[in-house]
């Protein structure tokens, strides 16, 4: 799913060990405030689970507009079901202005069927 939403609170970023495999993992979770309609608006607590994706999360703060895209999903474990919202992407709500470029300017060419001076 993809939607606007706005930083609430950013958690320290967890490493964990796999007890199957016993190899490294880390996530990282915040917590964005979305706004569906002016009256409607809802947390959602995103787990970033890719290194590359925590590394992202460094240039955002608290308080800013961002774009997110990610996915919720349950699983059953010992008849006991868990939800997930798992973070895929993020990207800023307003892309930095960059200064505003001037046209070229391209003067008018002169020909000698038209001339320069106009009679009004």
């Amino acid at each position: 799913m993809k939607t606007k939403a706005i930083i609430s609170k950013m958690l320290p970023k967890t490493t964990y060990t796999s007890q199957h495999t016993g190899r490294e993992f880390s996530k990282r979770t915040i917590v964005v405030d979305v706004y569906e309609t002016m009256s409607t608006m809802y947390k959602l607590a995103l787990v970033a689970p890719f290194d590359d994706l925590i590394a992202q999360l460094d240039a955002y703060k608290v308080g800013d507009e961002v774009l997110i895209d990610y996915r919720v999903s349950s699983r059953e474990w010992n008849d006991r079901w868990f939800t997930e919202a798992t973070l895929y992407k993020i990207a800023p709500a307003i892309a930095p202005k960059e200064p505003a470029k001037e046209p070229a300017k391209v003067e008018p060419k002169k020909t000698e069927e038209a001339p320069d001076d106009l009679p009004f």
